[in-house]
């Protein structure tokens, strides 16, 4: 959950090429096609993300191979620069003791590995509170078991932290 609405360019533009459904619409069927998938569910914000959805399933079609294989190029695409594969689904946040804001962290951290601009990093992490940045993390692991992506967090934002103290 969370971010395909912030796909870069490149994956973006594979999902304009392949037609009329959006970007959240091929992923649900992607995702809803999968060996011992049972449900699908997709967070949603806004009157139109739910009126896509219903559309989607309205006439659940199997991907043909075409879109099957643009979907796995904009994967790549997409999380081509990631440093952290982390999808800012939030379920970390709300078990974290220390209050940081782990996909937040992560985000700028990976906006740096995309761009390698020191200046941008240092404006995005500002935009976090300092009690909810990576060096208020306790290494306690909590949030590990959160993580549908597997992250070892802790250990992430030591690098995130590392990073933001080497830019300081």
């Amino acid at each position: 959950g969370g971010s395909l609405h912030t796909l870069n360019p490149e994956a973006k533009k594979v999902f304009e090429e392949l037609g009329e459904h959006s970007a959240a619409s091929y992923a649900l069927r992607y995702v809803a096609q999968l060996p011992n998938v049972l449900v699908t569910l997709s967070g949603m914000s806004t009157y139109e993300q739910v009126v896509d959805n219903l559309k989607t399933f309205d006439e659940c079609k199997p991907l043909t191979d075409i879109e099957t294989e643009a979907i796995e190029k904009a994967n790549i695409l997409f999380r081509k620069n990631f440093a952290v594969p982390c999808t800012d689904c939030k379920y970390c946040v709300e078990t974290c003791p220390a209050g940081v804001n782990i996909p937040a962290c992560f985000k700028a951290y990976n906006e740096y590995n995309k761009t390698r601009d020191t200046e941008d990093f240092k404006k995005e992490y500002a935009l976090i509170p300092d009690e909810k940045r990576a060096h208020n993390c306790i290494e306690c692991g909590a949030c590990v078991s959160h993580c549908p992506q597997q992250i070892n967090i802790p250990d992430k934002l030591k690098k995130v932290k590392v990073l933001s103290d080497e830019n300081e």
